[in-house]
C-alpha cells in the first residue's frame, strides 16, 4: 500500500511552516532525512496528528494507489457509521440513504460493486450524510467529546495504515 508524500511535495502544497517543521524535527530533520525521502501518511499521523494527515490528503500532496485509497474509503465509512451511530443515540433517525452511502463505500472498497453504483449511492447520500455528519461533529465539540473522538479517528486511521484492521 502506498500512501506517501515528500518533504517537497509538503513545501510545494504550502505547508504551514510551524507543522512542517514539526515532522521535520521528528524525522531527524530535511537534510538528513530527504527532501525526496517517501514520508508515509502513519509518520504524519503518529508525528503530527491527523488534522496534519488530513490537510496532506484534501491538498493531493498525498500519492495514494488503489489499495491506500481502498483504505482511505473503509476508514472514511468508519468514521461516517460512528457519526449516524451518534445520531441515532440522540434520538435523531438518520436519513436511511447515509446509511446506504456507508454500505456503499464499503463494497466499493472491497471491489463488490463499481463506480456507477457507488456514484449513485453516494449522490442520493450527499446531503444527508453531510449534514448528519456535521450535526454531530457539533454536538460531538459542544459535549466536549471532539477530542476523544479525533483520537478514535486518528487510531482508526492508523488500524488501516499499519494494516491492523482487515476489511
Amino acid at each position: 500500500m502506498k500512501a506517501e508524500t515528500t518533504f517537497a511535495k509538503l513545501h510545494e502544497a504550502g505547508a504551514c511552516k510551524g507543522r512542517y517543521k514539526h515532522l521535520a524535527r521528528a524525522l531527524g530533520g530535511i537534510t538528513r532525512y530527504g527532501r525526496n525521502t517517501p514520508i508515509t501518511l502513519a509518520q504524519i499521523v503518529e508525528h503530527n496528528g491527523l488534522d496534519d494527515a488530513e490537510w496532506a490528503l484534501d491538498e493531493r500532496a498525498v500519492d495514494l494507489d488503489d489499495d491506500a485509497c481502498a483504505v482511505l474509503r473503509l476508514y472514511a465509512a468508519d468514521c461516517a457509521d460512528r457519526a449516524l451511530l451518534r445520531e441515532r443515540a440522540a434520538g435523531r433517525e438518520p436519513d436511511a440513504r447515509s446509511w446506504a452511502a456507508v454500505e456503499a463505500a464499503r463494497a466499493y472498497a472491497g471491489k463488490e460493486i463499481g463506480e456507477v453504483t457507488l456514484g449513485a449511492a453516494k449522490a442520493a447520500a450527499c446531503d444527508a450524510a453531510r449534514a448528519a455528519a456535521r450535526a454531530t461533529a457539533w454536538a460531538a465539540a459542544r459535549a466536549t467529546a471532539w477530542d476523544a473522538e479525533r483520537e478514535w479517528q486518528a487510531a482508526r486511521l492508523l488500524a488501516y495504515l499499519r494494516k491492523e484492521v482487515t476489511p
